[in-house]
């Protein structure tokens, strides 16, 4: 891959962006899987449909998400043997074990997540706007899209500048009612009952 303007090749970084748009439309394209023969023989597709393009894109942030997910793994081995040993010893089979013993230890993992999950929501940008641009039918246009069109396409500057604040408002009310009701649902390793 040369830049059109210098011939130089491209640095890897826009060669792998580049390749990535390029297969992951390919991926989501609905010509593409119109002509399948599968789903010629199966007669799955007729018309595209809006809400398939959302639920891809859906499927995407969740695949992009598994390295987050690696997280709680890691904290499962940290859960004290003598919680479950003690557990064990009071009677509770494994689902109580479980619900008593691995989830409040992971917990503070989970509110981690919860509030990283929810900010990035909200800035789910790339993977819309590379595949689809907000389309079809605008079914795909998530909030930071629409701040995106209103200040860099539509030039309006003023109602993107209330959107981000609106963005910004809702993100702090959000993580500080999370925050606030942690304590009755989050335990940390050290805390005295």
């Amino acid at each position: 891959m040369n830049t059109p303007l210098t011939g130089q090749p491209a640095p890897p970084n826009e060669q792998f962006i580049g390749l990535l748009r390029t297969a992951l439309r390919r991926l989501y394209d609905n010509n593409a899987l119109r002509t399948s023969p599968l789903v010629a023989i199966f007669g799955l597709m007729d018309e595209p449909d809006p809400s398939a393009a959302l639920r891809q894109l859906l499927i995407a942030a969740i695949r992009a998400l598994q390295p987050q997910a690696g997280t709680p793994a890691d904290t499962l081995q940290d859960v004290p043997r003598s919680l479950y040993d003690a557990a064990m010893i009071d009677g509770a089979n494994g689902f109580r074990r479980f619900w008593h013993v691995t989830i409040p230890m992971c917990s503070p993992v989970v509110l981690f997540n919860l509030v990283m999950g929810f900010i990035g929501g909200f800035q789910y940008f790339t993977m819309p706007w590379l595949l689809t641009q907000g389309g079809p039918n605008r079914a795909t246009e998530f909030y930071s899209l629409h701040l995106y069109r209103n200040a860099f396409l539509f030039l309006r500057m003023g109602k993107a500048a209330a959107l981000a604040w609106l963005l910004f408002v809702v993100v702090v009310v959000f993580t500080i009612t999370l925050f606030k009701t942690s304590g009755r649902w989050v335990y940390y390793g050290g805390e005295a009952d």
